[in-house]
């Protein structure tokens, strides 16, 4: 299939209840959610669900849905609940499959009344180790604060993320990872499409405003791009993440990493591995945004608190021809409720613009980046090889640089080093390999080793 159709929806705050009083940007509580509010949500909501099939034309017709954060309100399962039950009957009516469905967390899916004391991550005093700041193995003590969003998508059935995310209890590593906080996605019947899903929630705490000190975390990022994406020249790559980038702190915006182990932030790797970037967040219009080889598509919200501007878009995507068209969906609302309880009716307005993908350019572009990475990663794992040789003896340290070894492994990008960095490289695999099969009380190493390679 040449063309293919993406719905993205955003911000559906299933949860919300009339009376409670909603943060604005500056973190200050500035308005009250009404009863007409609810009303009004409540029709658009349900009317979405009866108009849309009825208003898109079949060459608009959604194959795939993509939700970019903010499902829930207080990220707790009766939200969700809420979320299930709507979003059964959207899927139904479009005759979409959970299989074709992506997701990512937002600041509202993470349990807010839990996290909101927690000291968040702060890249500008941590900046000896900015660059390991969130990683794989970091996050399985985070993972709990979206339990609830995790839960609601394994009761879908929607299919998981990958990732190299180890669950970690105890010093023993479980199965049961966090396969939907991030990661990326292939769906089988659309496999030109190559979905990474990041994850701008992990230091949202409810109060005191989150703008410029949210992180997506570095090796999370590594983890996402690397595979799939210099092999594959004909994959179209869409980034999904609830936050603009204007969101996250300096050191993933603009700073570059300290000492000079990179020059690549972040917000560069993931705007030169993508062509598409799916956001939400703001609550405003639909907005476009373009980069030098990427396009950014901000959906507007099936939910606001004043405006009462509901709206959401679909994304055509030409695969053989390598350009999108953004098409906008609208609830045009009436002043006063219809005898029929509605307030409105959803209109549809079909994009004509062609937005096309320099796939050379931004295939370059990504080698680039990726050439830049690898290099600072390399530089590390010889640091920690030299590391291996002052402490075979210490067992306790040695799994752990063995293990932080075999991670890194996987970031490099060969074709990205010299000849000799690449026989070098070839060399610590090697010695890895040897003290894992003499060291058989290394077991959970090894077992994880093996799983990666």
């Amino acid at each position: 299939m040449s063309v293919i159709n993406v719905l993205h929806l955003s911000d559906l705050h299933f949860g919300i209840t009339p009376g409670e009083w909603i943060v604005g940007k500056n973190g200050k509580r500035d308005v009250c959610y009404t009863e007409e509010a609810e009303k009004r949500r409540k029709s658009a909501l349900d009317t979405f669900v009866e108009d849309l099939p009825q208003i898109i034309s079949d060459e608009w017709t959604p194959n795939l849905i993509v939700v970019s954060g903010d499902i829930g309100w207080k990220g707790n399962c009766d939200d969700y609940k809420e979320f299930s039950e709507w979003f059964s009957r959207v899927c139904q009516g479009l005759g979409i499959g959970v299989d074709k469905v992506i997701l990512c967390a937002g600041n509202h899916d993470i349990k807010r009344g839990e996290v909101c004391e927690i000291a968040r991550i702060d890249l500008t005093e941590r900046q000896e180790n900015v660059i390991y700041s969130l990683s794989p193995k970091e996050i399985a003590h985070k993972t709990s604060w979206f339990s609830d969003f995790e839960e609601c998508l394994k009761k879908l059935k929607i299919p998981r993320l990958t990732n190299s995310a180890e669950n970690i209890v105890d010093g023993t590593i479980h199965k049961e990872a966090p396969h939907y906080l991030y990661g990326y996605r292939q769906i089988e019947e659309y496999e030109q499409l190559y979905f990474a899903v990041c994850n701008s929630a992990w230091n949202c705490r409810g109060k005191d405003g989150d703008q410029g000190k949210l992180i997506l975390g570095k090796e999370l990022v590594d983890d996402i791009y690397v595979q799939n994406i210099i092999e594959q020249e004909g994959i179209i790559v869409i980034t999904v993440l609830h936050h603009p980038f204007d969101w996250l702190q300096n050191p993933e915006q603009r700073a570059t990493v300290p000492n000079g182990l990179s020059s690549v932030t972040v917000k560069s790797k993931i705007e030169s591995c993508s062509h598409i970037i799916l956001n939400g967040h703001v609550h405003g219009r639909i907005e476009e945004s373009n980069g030098d080889n990427w396009y950014s598509f901000t959906s507007g919200a099936m939910y606001d608190k004043d405006a009462y501007l509901y709206q959401c878009e679909v994304i055509q995507i030409d695969t053989e021809n390598k350009w999108c068209k953004q098409g906008i969906v609208t609830f045009n609302q009436y002043v006063f409720e219809q005898g029929d309880g509605r307030y409105g009716k959803w209109q549809f307005r079909k994009g004509e613009k062609k937005y096309f993908f320099n796939a050379n350019q931004r295939l370059l572009k990504c080698t680039e980046i990726l050439s830049i990475v690898s290099e600072a990663t390399f530089k590390r794992i010889e640091e920690l090889m030299e590391k291996i040789d002052d402490n075979l003896e210490n067992r306790e340290l040695l799994e752990y640089l063995i293990s932080e070894i075999i991670f890194l492994f996987r970031q490099v990008v060969s074709i990205a080093l010299t000849v000799e960095q690449r026989e070098k490289l070839d060399k610590y695999q090697n010695i890895v390999d040897e003290i894992l099969a003499k060291s058989k009380d290394h077991t959970k190493t090894l077992t994880r080793y093996e799983e990666i390679k």
